[in-house]
């Protein structure tokens, strides 16, 4: 049986480089991120359309987010985890 679907590309695999968990069971985290983990259900030699790109287009705008989590959110009123130990 062929693979449904193919993996995501090698940069911004998750959403803000947070971990990747794949066995939810062993999941120990106080946030969870769910995702659409692939951009394409078919290969690139079958289909190719701009919105597989999509996936790979949030992770990689999610990195700036990710470097300013100790700076001030005016929208929160304070930084994001407020230097809490927040598991991702």
């Amino acid at each position: 049986m062929s693979k449904l679907t193919t993996a995501p590309r090698d940069v911004f695999q998750t959403f803000m480089n947070f971990p990747l968990v794949e066995d939810l069971d062993t999941l120990k985290a106080d946030v969870a991120i769910i995702g659409m983990p692939y951009g394409d259900p078919y290969t690139i030699d079958e289909l190719i359309n701009d919105q597989t790109n999509a996936p790979t287009a949030v992770r990689r705008a999610s990195k700036r987010i990710s470097q300013a989590l100790d700076r001030y959110d005016f929208d929160i009123g304070g930084p994001v985890f407020a230097g809490q130990d927040i598991k991702v």
